[in-house]
């Protein structure tokens, strides 16, 4: 299974006005609570908005979207912060993304590739186009991946169940 095809599994756990437009397959993330364990990390788009979704894997590559479970959601609004500890010129090199949206901060190691670059640039894309937005997005779009209200949705990390996640 190439690139593609797992964008494709990846793009069927969203519905198709929100459209997933980089990921990366193989980002560890650092939790407190989790063992760095590798993740599935998209940028979801909906509209003018935008969110990063981390999504672990119950087998790889997955083969549909019910192999995919959505753990954390992260809007990218005016508080979102993007921050890149090292930026490697060797390709074998691993790069550190920390990402944060309000309170939430999670540390990612990524092993450097192209797509990386192409993932970095949408999220940079993203952070200046809502900062040029008179009023901040609502993200009422994310609502239904965890059933909370819209603050809690930007102001908390979403642990979902696989049936908690709607299709």
């Amino acid at each position: 299974m190439n690139h593609e095809d797992i964008k494709s599994v990846v793009q069927e756990k969203f519905l198709s006005s929100e459209r997933v437009t980089a990921f990366l397959c193989d980002a560890k993330v650092f939790h407190h609570e989790w063992m760095k364990k590798d993740r599935l990390v998209a940028i979801v788009e909906y509209g003018d908005e935008k969110a990063v979704f981390c999504l672990h894997t119950s087998c790889y590559p997955p083969k549909s979207f019910t192999d995919l479970s959505i753990e954390i959601v992260l809007p990218i609004d005016s508080s979102f912060k993007c921050e890149i500890d090292n930026k490697p010129s060797d390709s074998e090199a691993v790069l550190y993304l920390n990402l944060q949206s309000r309170n939430l901060k999670y540390k990612f190691e990524i092993q450097m590739t192209p797509r990386v670059d192409n993932f970095v640039d949408d999220l940079f894309r993203g952070i200046e186009a809502v900062n040029k937005l008179a009023t901040q997005p609502e993200f009422v779009w994310l609502k239904k991946y965890s059933g909370k209200s819209e603050d809690e949705i930007i102001a908390q990390t979403m642990v979902l169940p696989r049936s908690g996640v709607a299709h």
